[in-house]
């Protein structure tokens, strides 16, 4: 339930409670309730529950990235509104090694670097610090 996702200009940062959108290029902080849409950028923690309902799979074949042999699945939306989500799957360890997300043009890759379970995280890591932003704006949208 909790995560961190930074990509650059926008970090997202979830407590499991509340979701806190850093825009670094507009010194704001939207701050928002957990949601329960299921999107990998808005929420990733719930982005593949939503995938038997609402998607048809299929399995592509084999493809590479960066000389890594994967399997491609490419997901189409149920209700033909475009929204298109494509997993590449490491054949070798069978886990997700890149995602891409979205509807028409606005699309989202993330590449994922790791994933552990049994392995404890600093809980600081999905904490917002208000104090590291002091010029920010903070917008609370609860």
């Amino acid at each position: 339930t909790k995560f961190r996702i930074d990509a650059g200009a926008i970090e997202l940062v979830c407590d499991g409670r509340t979701v806190y959108e850093i825009d670094h290029s507009a010194k704001e902080v939207a701050v928002d309730n957990v949601g329960y849409d299921a999107t990998i950028w808005t929420n990733p923690a719930k982005a593949f529950s939503m995938l038997d309902s609402r998607f048809d799979h299929r399995l592509m074949g084999k493809t590479t990235d960066n000389g890594k042999s994967l399997y491609e699945v490419r997901l189409s939306g149920k209700d033909n509104d475009g929204e298109s989500f494509v997993m590449l799957i490491d054949t070798t360890t069978l886990l997700p090694y890149k995602v891409t997300y979205g509807t028409g043009e606005q699309k989202v890759s993330l590449r994922i670097v790791r994933i552990s379970s049994d392995k404890t995280i600093e809980p600081s890591l999905f904490e917002f610090r208000s104090a590291a932003h002091p010029d920010y704006e903070i917008i609370d949208l609860r």
